[in-house]
């Protein structure tokens, strides 16, 4: 998932709204708590963004 879709989907799921900027700090907080092995990571190849899900010790979409 890029980066900039998840940011549309959260947008568009809050009852108040909250910038492109915030929902990236927030999300890239996350990551950086989660310290890449967790269930949120945020990859960056050149210049794509992307979040990567993971649920336990796979990563990918069920």
């Amino acid at each position: 998932m890029t980066i900039e879709s998840l940011f549309k989907e959260t947008k568009g799921s809050t009852r108040n709204p909250i910038s492109m900027e915030d929902a990236e700090k927030v999300v890239r907080l996350l990551a950086e708590r989660e310290g890449g092995r967790g269930w949120i990571r945020v990859v960056e190849i050149g210049r794509v963004i992307g979040v990567v899900f993971t649920k336990g010790d796979t990563a990918g979409f069920e």
